[in-house]
């Protein structure tokens, strides 16, 4: 059977078709992902904009053209944090289904961890391990212990909004880098005795734990197959916070392996993930492709 899904989230849009046998992926036939920046301003305004509407829209009239090459039979499509909290989700979820015909379910930070952790543990059974996916607006958990769904929450903390209320400056300021550290780590830190099992294993997905990586690989050309299963260590993670935080938002494009239009969001997202790593006193990230899209036509 081909099955697809589609998560909408606050800084990306992301498509996967995929062939399921038996509840399992046996190959995938797209994957497609794009920066919209949909929750740009949205932390502070409350609502998408209506230009954010609009690149929505047109990302999923490119995703109607692969659902009907490809004959997906089955179709899941979410929207994450941008829309739960928006004033105007309605508006949003109506303007793609007028536009595209594809219907869009609004999940929560739950729902959207217990998605995530379906597509990470096809990739990972038999593994005790503590995942998190990094986001524009949210951050989710999920804890993998004896192959079950031991814990999973969702913080209000993502790397756009993070951005959006503590960077003003360009290179950031002292005083800023400081109050941003302290606004990712004081969330995590709260609510980490929410992790009630031994894990074996730390695992990161999503945009920024993959850019990372392929910093660290100095790819110039991505590669989902030597993303995966890749490693982050301390080090690596403190390097790169000094690389960003000294330079200026432009500078930050030059990085090989960095996606220009997450240079702006990468400090946040770096320092969200350096309080994780802290957190769970871990030696090493490992860096998942496997996440929510996997989890949607598994689900």
């Amino acid at each position: 059977m081909i099955k697809a899904g589609i998560d909408l989230g606050t800084h990306t849009g992301r498509l996967i078709i995929a062939e399921v046998e038996n509840n399992a992926i046996t190959k995938i036939l797209e994957k497609k992902t794009k920066i919209i920046a949909l929750g740009e301003g949205a932390s502070l305004t409350g609502k998408i904009s209506d230009d954010a509407i609009k690149r929505a829209i047109e990302l999923f009239q490119e995703f109607r053209t692969l659902l009907d090459k490809y004959k997906v039979v089955s179709l899941k499509a979410v929207a994450t944090n941008a829309v739960r909290i928006a004033s105007n989700r309605e508006d949003v979820v109506a303007g793609i289904a007028r536009e595209t015909g594809i219907g869009i379910e609004v999940i929560s930070g739950e729902q959207e961890a217990t998605l995530g952790y379906l597509g990470i543990r096809s990739s990972f059974a038999g593994i005790n391990f503590l995942s998190f996916d990094i986001g524009g607006g949210s951050t989710e958990f999920t804890l993998n212990y004896n192959d079950t769904l031991a814990a999973h929450f969702s913080l209000q903390i993502g790397a756009v909004s993070l951005t959006e209320k503590y960077c003003h400056s360009d290179p950031i300021s002292d005083e800023e880098f400081n109050n941003l550290k302290r606004a990712a780590r004081e969330p995590i830190k709260a609510a980490w005795p929410r992790i009630n099992r031994p894990f074996d294993q730390l695992i990161g997905v999503a945009g920024t734990v993959t850019n990372l990586a392929a910093i660290k690989l100095e790819m110039v050309a991505y590669c989902p197959e030597k993303i995966h299963t890749s490693s982050l260590s301390p080090l690596d993670i403190d390097d790169m916070i000094s690389n960003f935080r000294r330079r200026t938002i432009a500078q930050r494009k030059e990085i090989i392996g960095l996606e220009p239009k997450r240079a702006e969001f990468i400090l946040a997202g770096t320092l969200l993930v350096q309080s994780i790593q802290e957190a769970a006193r871990a030696r090493e990230i490992i860096v998942s492709e496997s996440d929510i899209l996997e989890g949607l036509v598994l689900a």
